[in-house]
């Protein structure tokens, strides 16, 4: 319950960074990953995590010698997740989306072959936004996925603009409903 009080407090003092009053829900979570493949050792990278409802479920099903890049802005959310996920196998990243690339050439990784996004895109400017769906179709693997729920189809042609392919999946089962983007590269 502290983590969700945490969610509502950081969405009224940072609603441009934050994009609900609530953390995702389980239901939201299951559709999100039910495209990654955690049978292999793999690279995800995830972009917005909040308090972590993803991160979590990611963690649980991550092979021994698979990756999980996270992106979080919000400083007291990273502290959160790096608090109640410690795991060899994940880094926390306090900054931009926009700069995964740096990030990920640190560790001498030029692709991912996951992306799972909470990132509220149409609070972020087009100049920002644009340049996060660019660097995330960049560092992508050929026929690798990247994941995006959003709660209006606004940025739709964004994705269908890099991305070879790109369905929209939709559950009520969330507060509020979202629409899921599944993107493939």
């Amino acid at each position: 319950m502290p983590q969700k009080r945490k969610f509502f407090s950081e969405f009224f003092k940072k609603n441009s960074s934050v994009g609900s009053i609530t953390p995702s829900s389980r239901f939201l979570a299951n559709r999100m990953l039910r495209q990654i493949d955690f049978s292999e050792d793999i690279i995800i990278a995830e972009l917005g995590p909040g308090t972590g409802v993803f991160t979590k479920k990611i963690i649980e099903k991550l092979n021994p010698g698979s990756k999980l890049y996270v992106f979080e802005l919000n400083k007291e959310f990273v502290e959160i997740l790096q608090k109640n996920h410690p795991d060899p196998r994940v880094k926390f990243i306090c900054d931009s989306a926009s700069n995964i690339k740096k990030y990920l050439q640190q560790d001498g990784i030029t692709q991912v072959d996951y992306i799972v996004s909470s990132l509220p895109l149409s609070l972020i400017p087009d100049n920002i936004r644009t340049e996060i769906i660019e660097e995330s179709f960049n560092i992508l693997k050929p026929g690798g996925i990247m994941t995006q729920f959003q709660y209006s189809q606004h940025c739709r042609k964004l994705f269908e603009h890099y991305f070879s392919n790109v369905s929209t999946e939709f559950t009520f089962l969330n507060i509020p409903p979202a629409f899921i983007y599944v993107c493939e590269r």
